[in-house]
Parts: structure tokens; sequence; C-alpha cells
């Protein structure tokens, strides 16, 4: 999935999941390009001194570089995959149940009203499973793209996550069918489109 698609929608998603965030927490991000830019916001929120001592458990390399330079960064051990530039598998599985974090943040290559929050790949999956298991408090964030799509494998319920955030390009009928599932989603209004 190339990081420029959807750019606008996925910044701005990112910026409003950041000011979920507050000084001395601890945090899982998963890995993915939503992901991505709720790192970017962190790290210019702890950079101009808005946010402090967080600390931050990921299994994403792109992460690293990042973060790492404003707060303490826990990357997970396991298999690298350089295409998804994020660590999996057993040893990534074993070390996320060792932490408990205040905060959870997950991205979605699917959310359906009948599957709930979905990924192409298993070990992915297992990796967010034991994540919520892990956070006080779950978020999904996604572009409203993703929202009435199917993918390979459910991670969570509609249910089972605190707080979904998306963009306002979700029409209407959606949000109320998923809101009526059960699904707490906040619509984050998008910039204007600057004229070049």
């Amino acid at each position: 999935v190339s990081a420029s698609h959807r750019s606008r929608e996925k910044t701005a998603i990112g910026a409003a999941a950041a000011e979920q965030v507050a000084s001395g927490e601890q945090l899982y991000l998963d890995s993915g390009t939503t992901v991505l830019k709720l790192a970017e916001a962190l790290s210019y929120r702890l950079h101009s001194g808005g946010l402090k001592d967080l600390v931050v458990l990921t299994n994403s390399l792109v992460l690293v570089d990042v973060l790492a330079r404003w707060c303490k960064v826990l990357l997970l051990g396991g298999e690298v995959r350089t295409q998804r530039r994020d660590v999996c598998g057993p040893m990534a599985e074993y070390s996320v149940r060792r932490f408990h974090v205040s905060r959870a943040f997950f991205g979605a290559d699917a959310v359906s009203l009948r599957g709930g929050f979905l990924t192409t790949d298993e070990r992915t999956a297992r990796l967010n499973e034991l994540a919520i298991e892990s956070a006080g408090w779950t978020c999904v964030i996604a572009d409203s793209a993703k929202f009435g799509r199917e993918s390979f494998v459910r991670y969570a319920g509609l249910q089972d996550v605190d707080l979904v955030i998306t963009d306002a390009g979700m029409p209407e009928a959606t949000l109320a069918a998923f809101q009526a599932a059960g699904a707490s989603i906040q619509v984050v209004p998008l910039p204007a489109r600057h004229e070049s």
C-alpha cells in the first residue's frame, strides 16, 4: 500500500488520534501508513513541547526513525518483514504479552459490519489481538475508504475497541450503520486543499 494514497485523509486522522494522547502515557503503535501519520503528529507534539515522557512500544521499523529522537521507543523482537517494514511472529507475540500500555492504536485494511476490523495477514492480526488484550484503551484509525470492505483475517469486533477515528468522506448511511452495530466513531473533517 503506498504511503501517498489518501495522504490528506490519513494526515488528518493521525493528527486527531495524536490529540487523544497525554504526557506520561505508554502507547502501542501498530505498523501501517495511517499509524505512521499518527507517529509523525506525536513527534511534532513531542518536539514542540506539547507532550512529554511518552513510551512507545511498536512492531514498526519505520516508527523508530520517526519517534526515537523524541521519546523512549521499544521495538518488539521477531521476524523482520522488509516489504512491510515491521516485525512479527512468535517472538513479537511473546514480547507484546509482557507489557501493559495505556493506549493502543491500530490501522485496518478493511472495516466490515459483519467482520469488524480486518487485515491482510494472520501474523499481524494475532499481534493486534494480543496488543488489544494488554491495552487500557484501544483505537482503530482508518480512512473512510476502508469501511464496508472485507479482508482476509479479523483481529477485533466493532465493539472490541474504544474508538474508531476516520475522515469525513464516509457516507452518512454507512456511518449510521456502523454506529448502530456498536462502533464508537469520531469523524475528522478534512483540511481544505491548498491551491497551487
